[in-house]
């Protein structure tokens, strides 16, 4: 679905002609009738169910489809930078273009490591960064990744209708880490194929556009990632009356939230936590268990960080493997990471538990072990970030992962856990990262074990 406009702005009428007018853009020159769009709703996670990956930068230049006739189409063409290691916790409701109907064949993936100069590993709960290269080692640049669907099983996108188009890449079938000269080889391991509406977790970021004509929700345009400048399509958000809202730092629940959130600017930045709930329509719909709107989510004067919390100070935090995005035009990458950082806090720090409209949480309810994003200004020292100063900004407190090996006995259960990198309040199942030390392969892995999830083979 092309980018929606909310009726008070009179784009109602032009909307059939962009849809065309997309349309037509995607189809080869030579088509003088292009078919009538639909919507492939693309999702992106990874396969990897491991904690060896730190953060994983790269960027995405294009998606293409290939139709059955030949016609080539690119509904992802402006580049998103994405940190992998994030998707295997949390999938990502990347777009949801027009995308002319017929049976596609294919699909192609660019990914850049262009701007890479380092990924980062937690290998027996140490930190290690590497340098990607190729097999011949040299530095690796770009590479397009060719998926042919199953024959049984293509993605076929009908007039009016969404098809979830789902993108999985595997990072240990990926990568193969030499821990004597901290060099990765990369060889992209990439999974892209039509899946059916289910109850898979993801993030949908984007801008919010009205809640007009959409009962107990809003429209919004899918900005995927960490992208500043994308409108990727139409998508209709659901929410009921047990939908956490935290709207620029005032936190409401149900028909409340709803209500504050009709009142705001459009086009202004939001994320929504949830699943995909319909792909009936033109319009995917999703059901939406947490909306972030405005300066709860991103601003333009503050830097926000994920991490964990491994120490604690007075006011002063030690957060590890933060995820750092700065406000747009600040830094020349618009996402960075950061393998340890001190953080101030202050009496005046907002503290929210994410998902939950607990009153009265102060910064005492922060301890070690703790999985949060926070808002805060930076303090620069000799040019680069020393720290970040939340003493007027505030903090959200998340969920912990716990990574480990389940092991079972008749009258127990024990975890064997793995350090670092939790977050979210579930037990996973393990995979482990392929390596060499001095030169001699590991192969440490491509084990899984069952999980309180469930169990999960290749």
């Amino acid at each position: 679905m092309t980018v929606a406009c909310p009726r008070r702005t009179r784009c109602a009428r032009p909307l059939r002609a962009l849809l065309c007018a997309a349309a037509a853009l995607l189809v080869a020159c030579n088509t003088s009738h292009p078919p009538p769009p639909g919507t492939p709703v693309v999702t992106m996670g990874n396969l990897t169910n491991s904690s060896d990956f730190m953060s994983y930068i790269i960027n995405i230049d294009s998606i293409a489809l290939k139709r059955s006739d030949g016609t080539v189409v690119t509904p992802l063409v402006t580049p998103v930078t994405v940190d992998l290691a994030q998707l295997n916790t949390l999938s990502e409701l990347v777009e949801a273009p027009a995308v002319p109907e017929g049976t596609y064949t294919s699909a192609a993936i660019t990914l850049d490591y262009t701007s890479t100069q380092l990924v980062w590993f937690n290998i027996n709960g140490e930190t290690l960064s590497a340098t990607p290269s190729t097999a011949a080692g040299l530095g690796f640049t770009a590479v397009s990744v060719i998926v042919t669907f199953d024959p049984k099983n293509p993605l076929v996108i009908k007039q009016n209708q969404s098809v979830r188009l789902q993108v999985e890449v595997d990072l240990l079938a990926s990568n193969e880490l030499n821990t004597a000269t901290a060099i990765v080889q990369v060889q992209p391991f990439v999974v892209i194929r039509p899946a059916p509406v289910d109850a898979t977790p993801m993030r949908l970021r984007g801008l919010f556009v009205t809640t007009q004509d959409v009962p107990s929700g809003f429209y919004m345009n899918a900005r995927p990632f960490y992208s500043q400048y994308s409108a990727l399509g139409a998508v209709i958000v659901n929410t009921n009356a047990q939908t956490y809202f935290n709207i620029n730092g005032v936190v409401y629940t149900g028909s409340a939230g709803l209500a504050v959130l009709s009142q705001q600017a459009q086009t202004l930045p939001l994320a929504v936590y949830g699943t995909l709930a319909s792909v009936s329509g033109v319009t995917p719909s999703f059901n939406a268990t947490q909306v972030y709107f405005g300066a709860s989510q991103e601003s333009q004067v503050a830097y926000y960080l994920t991490g964990t919390v491994t120490a604690r100070s007075g006011n002063t935090l030690t957060l590890r493997a933060s995820t750092v995005v700065p406000p747009p035009g600040v830094a020349a990458l618009s996402l960075t990471y950061l393998d340890s950082i001190p953080v101030t806090l202050g009496n005046a720090t907002l503290v929210f538990e994410d998902g939950s409209a607990t009153p009265g949480l102060t910064i005492a309810d922060i301890s070690v072990g703790q999985q949060l994003t926070l808002a805060g200004q930076p303090v620069v020292s000799a040019g680069a970030l020393a720290s970040i100063d939340a003493s007027s900004g505030f903090v959200r407190l998340q969920s912990t992962t716990l990574w480990g090996h389940a092991k079972c006995r008749r009258d127990s259960r024990s975890l064997l856990a793995r350090p670092f990198r939790s977050h979210r309040h579930q037990l996973r199942g393990h995979r482990h990262l392929r390596t060499r030390r001095n030169g001699d392969r590991v192969r440490r892995g491509y084990e899984r074990r069952a999980a309180r999830t469930g169990h999960h083979n290749r």
